[in-house]
C-alpha cells in the first residue's frame, strides 16, 4: 500500500486522486484551501487547510503536518482558472493571482517536502498543450509554463527524487465543465475546439493519470509529459 500527498483535493482530479488512492487502501495526506468533507470521516484520509497566499503560513503548517512522514508520491494537483482575457486587458493582479496559486503555492509545498520528509516521486498536473498559446488564455498559460520549468530546475538539484510535470488528457471535472459553458467560443476559438475533442469523464480519467504517474518515473526526471503518449505499449 502507498502513502501519499496531494495538494488540493476538494474537487475534481485531486478529489478524484484521493478517492482512488482510498479505494486501492492507499493512505493520503492532503492540504488544500477547501475540505474534502465527504472523504474526512476515512481513517486513511488525513487533512490540513492551508492559505495558497500566506506563504508564512505554509511553512509553519506544512512543515508540522508533513514532517517525520514518508511518501511514495506527491501530487501537485491545485490550481486556478482565471477568466479568459487577452493579454492586454490581463492585469499585474490577475497575473499574481494566477502565478502565487499555480506556481509559487507549489513551490512552497515541494521546500516542504524536501526539507522535512521523503518522497520517491513529486508530480505537478501541467496542461494539456491544447490549452496554450491561445487567445484567452494568457494567465493559465504562463503559469503552467512556470510550473514545468520550476519542476525541470528542482529534477537538476535533487537527483534522488523523480520529478516531472505531466498534462492530463482533458478530464470532466466541475470547473472545467464550467470553463467550457462559460467561454465565449466566437472570441476564443480555443473553446470550440476542446468542445469537440475526447474528454473523459472523471471515473475514467482518475486511473489513466494514476497509471501515468507509474509510467511517467521510466522518463528523464524533470520532463514535460503528456499523458496520452504514456499510453504507449513500450512504456
Amino acid at each position: 500500500m502507498k502513502t501519499v500527498f496531494i495538494a488540493g483535493v476538494s474537487s475534481g482530479i485531486g478529489r478524484g486522486l484521493a478517492e482512488e488512492h482510498l479505494r486501492r487502501g492507499d493512505t493520503v495526506y492532503a492540504v488544500g484551501q477547501h475540505e474534502a468533507k465527504a472523504l474526512t470521516s476515512h481513517p486513511r484520509f488525513h487533512f490540513m487547510s492551508i492559505d495558497l497566499y500566506d506563504a508564512d503560513m505554509m511553512r509553519d503548517t506544512l512543515r508540522t503536518f508533513v514532517v517525520g512522514q514518508q511518501f511514495n508520491r506527491v501530487v501537485l494537483s491545485a490550481a486556478v482558472y482565471p477568466d479568459m482575457r487577452n493579454m492586454i486587458d490581463t492585469t499585474l493582479d490577475t497575473l499574481r493571482y494566477v502565478m502565487n496559486a499555480n506556481v509559487w503555492a507549489h513551490k512552497h509545498i515541494i521546500d516542504a517536502i524536501l526539507s522535512h520528509t521523503q518522497t520517491e516521486q513529486i508530480v505537478a498536473l501541467s496542461a494539456s498543450p491544447i490549452l496554450f498559446n491561445h487567445s484567452g488564455m494568457g494567465a493559465y498559460a504562463i503559469s503552467k509554463a512556470a510550473l514545468n520549468t520550476l519542476i525541470e530546475l528542482y529534477a537538476k538539484e535533487f537527483p534522488y527524487v523523480h520529478f516531472s510535470a505531466i498534462a492530463p488528457e482533458l478530464i470532466q471535472t466541475p470547473t472545467f465543465s464550467a470553463f467550457l459553458q462559460e467561454g465565449n467560443s466566437e472570441r476564443y476559438p480555443i473553446i470550440q475546439r476542446i468542445r469537440d475533442s475526447l474528454i473523459l469523464p472523471l471515473n475514467q480519467g482518475i486511473p489513466k493519470l494514476l497509471d501515468a504517474f507509474e509510467k511517467a518515473k521510466r522518463i528523464k526526471s524533470g520532463s514535460f509529459i503528456e499523458m496520452k503518449k504514456l499510453a504507449r505499449p513500450d512504456l
